[in-house]
Formats: structure tokens, C-alpha cells, sequence
């Protein structure tokens, strides 16, 4: 603000407006004054005088500095007037008041957002804030950890940036050595920093690691509980990231923890249970933890019994996955996670502890020891069983306990063993899926039908992923329906049951006359009886899916009248906006009837307006959430290739969208976009040149950054070797090595329903990117002939290998056909290879 000369009117009528902001009774006032006084040019630098003022009240100066965070909205990142504001605020984070030093570093940190490169734009910000650390003044140091701590919070990658020589070299060990401060805000600021470094940055972290662990051990000591709470995240972290470096310091870590896991705050307790849940996961540190076995297993159980205000307010939602975390939860997820890696070796601890809660008189103790039966099943379910007779005759009864806690607990448990009782015969396994399916029906309890639902669900998930039916699917079936029936406004853990057994049963299903009107007779009637505001319809249509896939061709009569609702729907929600879930779900719904029914169904798709429809959702950008996105790629890759002319004129502004979204950062979303483009893109020359090598650039980077992700992976390989077709240069030059050998491996048989334009594709990255090709011959030559090419791919194949022959010799091109497998040699040589 240096040469700037405030007028001291405007100076009166601002201090005047800040006060008037502290009163109720003048907010109209305070409005009109605001929108007059914002438009002054200068107005942050009223702002900042006023912020400086030491003389205001502390509380006026806060005001300021929300106004000024607001104000800097409307100032570009790049301007003198930000520029100013950069410089003027900078000596305020060291201020006396720690209510200003507070308000002032949410200043900065939004104004950091604001800058397009982050602290390269505002080079003197970490220096200045080293300095203020290292100071001998509390307010400097207290102030320049409290802006490091929101800081790292808001910006953590940005420490890392190698262009500022990775600030986080510099500040990293000052923030250990703050951990020796008697001042306990600095060592918690100091700790909140460092958890987020190392959750962010653990490879950077981790070279200096060492050192850190001894001020993490002294801390151990501390009785602070925001030290307690930050040290047990941080141990957690390191549990998750580092647990090798716990190793040395494993008695004194574990103690700490159990301490902190019994603690009274239950913050602190939660964080501390989330040790265990993370270090139990590490093979690198679990086997050391064997010593602690029986404290550890002794001290979960205490924290998963309910309390009596607990159960008071404990809502249905206990049993929802997505509810609020709990040390309950964690409890129980940690004891999981010990018995998954010492298995039966935890019975003798815990079987005489769930023995004597479900003995008990109280009904919190019975539904503990229940629950603990339900956390081990999957790691000590072998010992388990070998009780089962005795537990499951027990369990089915406690479906029938007057407590609804008990009954829903159960239900979750009996979920847990369903699928391993199977094999035991069905006087086992029948009582217990009656007693759910009754509680289903019966139970007066919606937190009771609710977790009887969700049981059914998993019993299903789990057949699903042993490759089993569900068995008893009349009785199981008759019983869902009927509650669809009785019931109204359920929510949708009993759509989620149905739909997870009609995936499980699915031949069944497509086998059966009766199971199908089973199911469509109550579906029909809620179908054609909900508005299509109603929060059920969602998921109906999800049922809907999961009947359309089993049934397959034989859904061929029901399918105008989805079809028909689903246009509805979506036009009436394009207009409207309003249950967005809904047109997801009718969009999947989509997408499930044409992948079976595929070109017998465009007609029907035309008569209904659906790809115009699909094509007015890709162009309202305001509803582009990932979920939505996916289900709108997923059936504009389905439709493309069946209704080009309806949807051809509409790609100038779908393209975009689906450029846009080539981003790996969002899996399923990129996964979809690749698949959709992929049917587009030889229909899309327009501007090629401008799009084309950002699209390949990020095509290539998928597919060295995202090897967990296989779907992603074979669609831009796919979608790759399409553009190839299409602008045969496009990637010349461009491919290592090991991305050629990825790409065929990944084609290989996978080319799908554009195999000569993908395979084509595939001969002319090969062509154009001859020095890498060389070595990996063999896989392009094996991927090629796995798709079962026409005649033009053939001939393009043997003339890739005549240039590359031509280009490397003779005498080398014999040494690369002697690495070729004997089979894959007869093959070419039978095309014509010389």
C-alpha cells in the first residue's frame, strides 16, 4: 500500500461501516453500505489499513479480514491491487492478537488458492513464514505454524514442487524440532503438519523418518490431548504408509496406543482404534504385534459395547455402511482386522468373552458378544464353525430378541456365516434365512428391517463372488416381494436386497416363468404407481436392471414400458432438474435393456426421443456429476454405433465433455469416457489437430500411471488405436517400448466390435514408432492374430514387418524372428512372411 493516500472521509465512513456490522438491528444499513463502499477501487486497502489499526477492537480487525477474504474474490490473481495485498498482509501473521493471526492466515490461504501456480506466485511467503518459526518471539512462531498448519492442509502438494526446490526439505525438520517446544500449540501445529506430509508426500517423507520417530517417542509422554490426538493420527499414518519404522520403537508405540485407545475423549479413542484397524494390515509390522495379542483382544471388545444414552440415540443408520464413523464401528473393523491375520489363534482370548457377554443379563452384553461373533467370522471362521450347531440355533432365536439392537446385530452376523453354513445342510442354513426374511415381513422395527435387508444383500454379494446361486430363491423371493408389497417409503436397503438376489439368481430367474411374475407382478405395480418425484423410483429401476440382465431377450414386452417412463423421465428432469438420482438410474436402466436387447431395440430407443435425450444430458454441463457422467458415457457408447445419423450433428458439443473428462483422477468417469469416445472419434475429424495430441498425451499417461485400474487401461489402449486409424502419425514417436508390450497385451482378443479399425490402428503405431517396436514383436504379432483379422489387417501386419524387416537388416531381423515363439512363427510364416 506504499504511496497510497487513503481519504480520510472514506476512512470515517469504513471504520463506521465495521462497526455497524456487530449490529442486528442495522444489517439493511450495513448492506447498502457494503455494496456502495465494495465498489470503490481501492477498498482492500481500506480493508488492510483497518486490519493493521492495532488501536481498533480485536474483533472490528477480524471483520476486516472476512471482508478482505471476500473482497480478493473480485481482484485478479495477477493485478498490483492482489500484488499489494500480498505484501501488506504479510507482517500481520505475526500480529499480537490471536484472534487477528487466526483471521489473517484464512486470508492467505485463500488468497494462495486464488494464484494460478500456487506459491510460485507469491515467492516470499515461505521464506517469510521459515523466518517467523525460527524467531525468539511465541506470537511470530505460534502465528507462522497456525498459517503452515491451514497451509498444509488447503495446498499440501505444493511443499513438494521441485520448481521452489520442495519448500518441505527446508521446513520439515523445523517442525521437529519444534516438537521439543515446552509451548503446546507449537508442538500440535507442528504435528498437524507433519501428519499431512506424510499422508500427502510419504516417499519424501520417509528419507527422513528416523529422526522424526525419536520426537514422536519422547511425545508419547505428553498430556495434552490435541498432542494425544495429532501423535495418534500421526501413528496411524505411519501404520498405514511407514509401519517398518514403527518396528524399533514397537513397546513403547503400543502402549501409547492401547492407553489412547481407552481413552475418555472419544476422539482420541476413535483415532487410536484406527491404529489397529491399519497396523493389522501391514504385513511388515502385524506378526511383531504378537506379544500384545491377548491385551489387544481384550481391550477392542470394551469399546464396541453400547451404553445406555448410546442406544438411546443410536438410529437406524447404525447398521448403514455410510453413516458416521464410530469407535464402535472402528472397534469392530480393527478386531476384523486382527483376525483376519492371526485367525483361530485369537479364539482362546475371545471365544470366553463373547462366551460370558451372550450369557449375560443385560441385553448390551448379549448384543456385544454377538457382534464380536460377527467381526471374526471371516478370520477365524474355521474355529468358529466348529461350534456352529450350538451358536446357530442361538443366533436364529436372537432374531426374536425384544431389544431391536440384538435383533439387528444378529441379523448382520448371520449374514457373516450364511455362505460357509451351506455346505453344513439345510436344517442350518433354512432357519436362518426364514428368521430374516420373517424380520423382513414382520418386525415392527424399521432398523431391524433394515439390517434384515442389508443381510440378505451380503449373503447374496457373497454367492456372487463364489461363483453360487442363492439357494432356497422361491421361499427368499416370495418374501422380499411381499414386503415390497406390504410396504411404503422402505428407503432402499429392500430394493438393494432384491436387485443383489436377482443378480445372484439370475439363471434361475431366466430359467423360471414363475420367478419372473414373481418379481414384475409387485415391480409393475409400484412402477406405474410412484410420481416421478418419489425417492423409491431410483432404486426400483435399479431391481429393473438387475431383472433385465437376468432375463435377458425374454424382457423383449416389458421394455416399452420402461423404455417410454425412462424418456419421461429424463426429458421432465432436464426440464425441472429435480431427482437427479432418478435419470441416472433410468439412464443405467437404459443401458441395461440395450446391451440385451442391442439392434432389435433402437427402433423402440427412436420412438421414445431417447438419443436426443442422451445427447441434451451431455450438453447440460450443470448436472455433470462423475456418477451421472458415467451413466451417460456408458450408454453413448452403447448407442453411438446403432444411431450415428441421431446423434452425429449433436457431436460439436459432446465432444468436449468427453475430452474433459479424460482424467484419471476419476476412474469409472475416464473408464466411460475412453469407451464412448472410442465410437466417436472416427466419426469426429473436426479440429484434430487441436484436441488430438492432448488426448494422446493423456491416452499415453493413462496408461503408465494406472496399471491397478485394467478397465481404464484396455478402453484407452482401444481408444488409443483408434486414433491411430484415423491420424496414422498421430503418436509417431511417441511409445516406449513398454508401452507398445502393454498395448498388445492389453488388445490381445480384447480389439471388440471395431476390431479392423483398432487393429489397423495398432500396425500403424508400430510403423511410426519403428526404433521402439523392435523388441516387441512378438506381443504385436500375438495380439494382431488373437483377434482373428480380415484380410486387409493381415496384409497390413506382413507389410509392418517387411518395413521394420527393411529397416533393421537382414541379418538382425533373423536374430528378432528367432525370439519368436515356434507357433507364432508357423503362423506368419503360413501369411506370407518372408
Amino acid at each position: 500500500m506504499s504511496g497510497w493516500s487513503p481519504s480520510p472521509d472514506v476512512v470515517v465512513q469504513v471504520n463506521e461501516f465495521l462497526r455497524d456490522t456487530l449490529d442486528p438491528t442495522k444489517q439493511e444499513t450495513v448492506r447498502v453500505q457494503h455494496e456502495r463502499l465494495g465498489r470503490l477501487p481501492d477498498w482492500s486497502n481500506f480493508l488492510l489499513l483497518a486490519l493493521h489499526s492495532a488501536d481498533q477492537p480485536q474483533v472490528i480487525r477480524e471483520v476486516a479480514a472476512l471482508l478482505l477474504k471476500n473482497a480478493m474474490l473480485h481482484v485478479p490473481a495477477t493485478s498490483p491491487a492482489m500484488a499489494a495485498i500480498k505484501t501488506a498482509i504479510l507482517p500481520l501473521i505475526a500480529d499480537s492478537s490471536l484472534a487477528v493471526r487466526r483471521a489473517v492466515a484464512n486470508v492467505i490461504t485463500v488468497l494462495v488458492g486464488r494464484l494460478p501456480r500456487s506459491f510460485l506466485d507469491w515467492p516470499e511467503l515461505l521464506p517469510y513464514v521459515t523466518c517467523l518459526i525460527c524467531d525468539s518471539n511465541v506470537h511470530c512462531v505460534e502465528g507462522g505454524l497456525y498459517l503452515l498448519h491451514i497451509l498444509c492442509e488447503d495446498h499440501t502438494s505444493s511443499f513438494d514442487n521441485g520448481a521452489m526446490g520442495k519448500p518441505i526439505l527446508t521446513i520439515f525438520p523445523l517442525l521437529v524440532k519444534s516438537l521439543e517446544s515446552t509451548h503446546e500449540p507449537f508442538r500440535y501445529y507442528s504435528l498437524m503438519c507433519i501428519y499431512e506430509f506424510i499422508a500427502s508426500m510419504p516417499d519424501t517423507v520417509g528419507e527422513r523418518i528416523d529422526s522424526l520417530m525419536q520426537n514422536l517417542v519422547m511425545l508419547t509422554v505428553d498430556k495434552s490431548l490435541r498432542v494425544k490426538l495429532a501423535l495418534c493420527k500421526i501413528f496411524g499414518c505411519l501404520a498405514e504408509l511407514h509401519s517398518e519404522c514403527l518396528l524399533p520403537h514397537m513397546p513403547t508405540v503400543v502402549s501409547y496406543m492401547l492407553t489412547c485407545t481407552d481413552d475418555l475423549d472419544e476422539e482420541i479413542g476413535l483415532e487410536a482404534c484406527e491404529f489397529w484397524l491399519l497396523i493389522f494390515s501391514s504385513d511388515t509390522c502385524a506378526e511383531s504385534l504378537r506379544p500384545y495379542l491377548t491385551q489387544i483382544l481384550q481391550l477392542l471388545p470394551k469399546k464396541m459395547v453400547l451404553t445406555d444414552a448410546n442406544a438411546l440415540d443410536l438410529e437406524s443408520s447404525e447398521y448403514d455402511s455410510n453413516s458416521e464413523w464410530t469407535i464402535r464401528k472402528s472397534a469392530v473393523a480393527a478386531l476384523d482386522s486382527v483376525a483376519f491375520y492371526f485367525k483361530d489363534l485369537c479364539l482362546p482370548v475371545l471365544l470366553p468373552i463373547a462366551s460370558g457377554l451372550l450369557k449375560s443379563d443385560k441385553w448390551q452384553f448379549v448384543e456385544c458378544g454377538i457382534l464380536i461373533l460377527g467381526a471374526i467370522s471371516e478370520g477365524c471362521k474355521q474355529g468358529v464353525l466348529l461350534h456352529i450347531s450350538d451358536l446357530s440355533a442361538f443366533l436364529t432365536a436372537q432374531l426374536f430378541h425384544p431389544q431391536i439392537h440384538v435383533r439387528s446385530t444378529t441379523c448382520w452376523t448371520l449374514s457373516r456365516y450364511a455362505v460357509s453354513l451351506l455346505s453344513l445342510g439345510e436344517q442350518i442354513v433354512q432357519p436362518i434365512l426364514a428368521g430374516i426374511i420373517t424380520c423382513i415381513n414382520n418386525d415392527l422395527s424399521q432398523t431391524v428391517r433394515d439390517s434384515a435387508c442389508r443381510s440378505i444383500t451380503h449373503v447374496a454379494e457373497k454367492l456372487i463372488d463364489q461363483d453360487l446361486q442363492m439357494p432356497y430363491i422361491n421361499s427368499v423371493l416370495s418374501g422380499l416381494m411381499l414386503a415390497l408389497s406390504q410396504k411404503n417409503g422402505e428407503g432402499y436397503p429392500l430394493y438393494e436386497a432384491i436387485s443383489a438376489v436377482v443378480d445372484c439368481a439370475c439363471d434361475a430367474v431366466a430359467a423360471s416363468p414363475v420367478l419372473q411374475s414373481l418379481l414384475l407382478t409387485p415391480l409393475g405395480t409400484k412402477w406405474h404407481s410412484l410420481p416421478d418425484d418419489n425417492t423409491e423410483l431410483a432404486p426400483l429401476m435399479e431391481c429393473f436392471t438387475a431383472i433385465v440382465a437376468a432375463m435377458g431377450q425374454t424382457f423383449a414386452p416389458y421394455a416399452p414400458s420402461l423404455v417410454g417412463r425412462c424418456s419421461g423421465l429424463i426429458s421432465n428432469t432436464l426440464t425441472s432438474g429435480m431427482n437427479l438420482e432418478a435419470l441416472e438410474m433410468a439412464l443405467n436402466l437404459l443401458c441395461s435393456i440395450f446391451q440385451v436387447m442391442r439392434e432389435p431395440i433402437v427402433p423402440l430407443f427412436r420412438q421414445f426421443n431417447i438419443p436426443p435425450l442422451l445427447c441434451a444430458c451431455l450438453a447440460k454441463r450443470n448436472i455433470h456429476f462423475p456418477s451421472l457422467l458415467e451413466s451417460c458415457f456408458a450408454l453413448f457408447g452403447e448407442l453411438f454405433f446403432f444411431c450415428v445419423p441421431d446423434i452425429a450433428p449433436s457431436l460439436s458439443f459432446i465432444m468436449p465433455v468427453l475430452l474433459e473428462s479424460i482424467n484419471p483422477d476419476l476412474v469409472t468417469v475416464c473408464t466411460h469416457a475412453c469407451f464412448a469416445l472410442s465410437e466417436t472419434v472416427i466419426h469426429y475429424h473436426e479440429n484434430f489437430q487441436v484436441w488430438g495430441p492432448v488426448l494422446i498425451g493423456n491416452l499415453i499417461a493413462i496408461q503408465s500411471n494406472c496399471k491397478a485400474h485394467r478397465s481404464l487401461l484396455r478402453n484407452s489402449a482401444v481408444l488409443l488405436c483408434q486414433i491411430c486409424f484415423i491420424a496414422p502419425t498421430s503418436a509417431t514417436n511417441l511409445m516406449t517400448p513398454e508401452h507398445l508390450r502393454d498395448l498388445c497385451v492389453l488388445i490381445r482378443k480384447k480389439a471388440g466390435r471395431h476390431r479392423d479399425t483398432v487393429l489397423i490402428g495398432l500396425c500403424s503405431l508400430f510403423r511410426h514408432n519403428s526404433a521402439s517396436s523392435v523388441s516387441v514383436l512378438p506381443y504385436f504379432c500375438d495380439s494382431v492374430l488373437s483377434n482373428q483379422p480380415s484380410p486387409q489387417v493381415k496384409q497390413m501386419l506382413l507389410d509392418t514387418l517387411v518395413q521394420i524387416h527393411t529397416l533393421i537388416g537382414a541379418q538382425n531381423w533373423a536374430n528378432v524372428l528367432s525370439s519368436f515363439p515356434a507357433s507364432l512363427k508357423e503362423a506368419l510364416l503360413s501369411l506370407g512372411l518372408p
